[in-house]
C-alpha cells in the first residue's frame, strides 16, 4: 500500500468516526467495510490502489488505469442480507467518482462460504444482482477466500 493510499484510509476513517448525525451502528459499519475493503483489495488484487471515493457505499479503485467501483454486503448471519448504508449501491451518474467507473462489483462477505455456495447462488439469482454488477465476489474475511461467482 502507498503513501497516498494510507492517507486516504486514515481519512475515510475519520470520516466514519466523526461523521455527525450517524448512528454508532453506522459508523462501527462503515469502519467494517473498509477492513473489508482493505483485506479484499489485498487478497485479490494488491496492486488495486484507492482512486477516490464516492458517497457510501461505493469505494473506486484503480487498476492499471481502470477504474472499479466496489460494494459490500455484509452476510455473516445466514438471512442478514443488509449493509451498513444509507444510499442505494448504484452509482449517481453526476458523481465524479463514478464517471469513468468502468465496472461495478459486488463483495458478499460470509463465513464458510464453499459450504454456503448454493445460498449465495439463489440469493443472487432471487434478488437479481448479476443485472446490476459486473463482478460478484463470496469473501471469506478470517479465511481469506475469495470466490467469484460472476
Amino acid at each position: 500500500m502507498n503513501t497516498n493510499d494510507l492517507k486516504i484510509w486514515k481519512t475515510l476513517a475519520v470520516n466514519a468516526t466523526y461523521a455527525p448525525g450517524m448512528s454508532a451502528d453506522s459508523q462501527c459499519g462503515r469502519f467494517t467495510e473498509l477492513a473489508y475493503l482493505c483485506h479484499f483489495v489485498q487478497c485479490y488484487r494488491p496492486s488495486m490502489h484507492i482512486a477516490g471515493w464516492q458517497r457510501h457505499p461505493v469505494y473506486v479503485m484503480e487498476d492499471a488505469g481502470t477504474r472499479t467501483g466496489i460494494a459490500f454486503c455484509d452476510l455473516q448471519l445466514p438471512l442478514n442480507l443488509t449493509t451498513h448504508q444509507e444510499e442505494p449501491v448504484a452509482g449517481d451518474a453526476t458523481d465524479p467518482d463514478t464517471q469513468d467507473v468502468s465496472e461495478l462489483w459486488l463483495v458478499l462477505v460470509a463465513r464458510d462460504i464453499t459450504q454456503r455456495k448454493p445460498f449465495f447462488l439463489d440469493l443472487v439469482k432471487v434478488h437479481q444482482l448479476s443485472s446490476t454488477f459486473d463482478k460478484i465476489f463470496l469473501f471469506d474475511f478470517f479465511q481469506s477466500i475469495i470466490q467469484v461467482i460472476k
